[in-house]
């Protein structure tokens, strides 16, 4: 079915055009998303892929025509990066800056750096915590960024 369009045959409807996120992982149970509202940041994964959005200033982005600025808006402004894990990710966390991700052994992996990583694909810095020996079921950043707070479910 075609858009409407007005008499002089101009669209009137204009749809945000964006990438879709690939979330198929085969053998993947479970997919889960965090979202930081301040920062408009989100991540989601899906198996033992990972993707961290980030909503990029208008000065970040390459230089776009005129056309192109005008119809600019929210959406078209997030960049994705991913990342792959050892394990399949059963929780997430997210901050400005950081992405923390729960995997089904107990390992928590905490990246650093994630603006960089999005903005000019500089590789983000990465701890790994095993304190769990089990899953680690739900993840939380505090409002400075310290302590992480974690969590897991006992059979």
């Amino acid at each position: 079915m075609p858009f409407p369009t007005s008499k002089n045959k101009e669209e009137i409807i204009k749809l945000p055009l964006h990438m879709l996120l690939n979330l198929k992982d085969h053998g993947a149970k479970t997919s889960c998303a965090a979202v930081d509202p301040s920062t408009s940041t989100i991540c989601v994964a899906s198996g033992k892929l990972v993707q961290f959005g980030s909503v990029q200033d208008k000065g970040d982005q390459q230089d776009k025509g005129d056309q192109e600025k005008e119809d600019d808006n929210l959406t078209d402004r997030v960049s994705w990066r991913e990342l792959r894990l050892e394990d399949n990710i059963i929780s997430l966390a997210c901050s400005a800056d950081i992405l923390v991700a729960g995997e089904i052994s107990g390992r928590i992996h905490v990246f650093f750096g994630m603006q960089e990583f999005v903005k000019r694909n500089l590789k983000p810095t990465e701890t790994v915590l095993t304190w769990h020996q089990s899953p680690v079921t739900s993840l939380q950043i505090s409002a400075n960024g310290t302590p992480l707070l974690s969590s897991l479910f006992l059979d």
